[in-house]
């Protein structure tokens, strides 16, 4: 018997809904966020940058701040942003922006109109996935940042994310935008909904010999089929309460992947965020903890 493994990768940073107006033009993020296949619209309280000390910048290479969530802040961050972005750094060829919505770092020889930028999200995803150099006054829990409610998800399809989520107008983020109340007072949806765009990668753990391997080639085809399933597996089980859809008889109507004589299949996410709705919770790779796996063997499905 063989098992279909595909992981869901982020394909780049969430974004709020306001982001994506600042990104739009931008053609190199184009092409990144084309590769996403399956997104997540999502809600979470939103984390600001406060207390922002730019001081240590031309001596360290460092900005200290806090960031802040609701009632929740953490104790001073030293955050090492010119050594992140190259190890040997010269604080000079750079000029700094900041505020409580990004901290963005400038060349002064900029031809190409480059910029490293940080929003919040940017700085826990790469803090999660222990992707940058910083300290920090005392032990603090991250964990308190990272779930996010999901309210839709959603396949890329023909014209790709960029155009479906980015460029165009999104039925489901127009549907968020007008019916969806903020999680903080005084607070916008359009700051606390978060974007995550994810690309796809299969393959087959093969458990038995005398498999013809040619069989399990994953071509263009089953890759589309992939994608469609994936998406009906998490609504499924998920059930986010802007889809319309939920497939409640879900896994019924996979005939053409019964055909190919493929009937179990895992789905997990490589992100360091846990995502949940009122129905079910499906874990990234947090910290040190197991990521959930969505299992579908046969006709049962559920995550672990």
């Amino acid at each position: 018997m063989s098992k279909l493994i595909t992981e869901l990768d982020m394909v780049y940073v969430p974004m709020s809904f306001q982001e994506t107006y600042w990104i739009e033009k931008l053609k190199e993020l184009e092409r990144i966020i084309n590769k996403a296949t399956i997104y997540f619209i999502t809600q979470r309280k939103e984390v600001k940058f406060i207390e922002i000390d730019e001081s240590n910048l031309r001596e360290e290479g460092a900005i200290c701040f806090k960031l802040q969530m609701g009632k929740i802040t953490t104790p001073t961050i030293k955050f090492y942003i010119i050594e992140t972005i190259e190890k040997q750094y010269e604080v000079d060829k750079y000029r700094l922006k900041a505020g409580e919505k990004m901290i963005n770092l400038i060349p002064l020889e900029n031809d190409n109109n480059d910029t490293f930028l940080f929003t919040s999200d940017i700085f826990l995803t790469h803090l999660l996935s222990n992707n940058l150099m910083y300290d920090i006054e005392e032990e603090f829990d991250f964990g308190q940042f990272v779930n996010y409610e999901v309210l839709y998800i959603g396949m890329a399809k023909a014209k790709g994310a960029h155009a479906r989520l980015i460029k165009g107008s999104h039925h489901a983020t127009q549907k968020i935008l007008k019916n969806a109340s903020p999680i903080e007072y005084g607070a916008e949806v359009k700051n606390e909904c978060k974007v995550f765009l994810f690309e796809l990668t299969s393959f087959f753990n093969i458990e038995l010999e005398g498999f013809d391997f040619n069989e399990y080639v994953i071509d263009n085809d089953l890759e589309a089929l992939i994608i469609q399933d994936c998406e009906r597996a998490l609504i499924n089980q998920l059930k986010p309460r802007y889809n319309g859809t939920m497939y409640g008889k879900y896994p019924e109507g996979r005939r053409v992947l019964s055909e190919r004589n493929i009937k179990n299949f895992e789905y997990t996410l490589n992100t360091p965020f846990i995502y949940f709705t009122d129905n079910n919770e499906l874990k990234g790779n947090i910290l040190d903890e197991e990521k959930s796996v969505l299992r579908v063997d046969g006709d049962k499905v559920s995550i672990e």
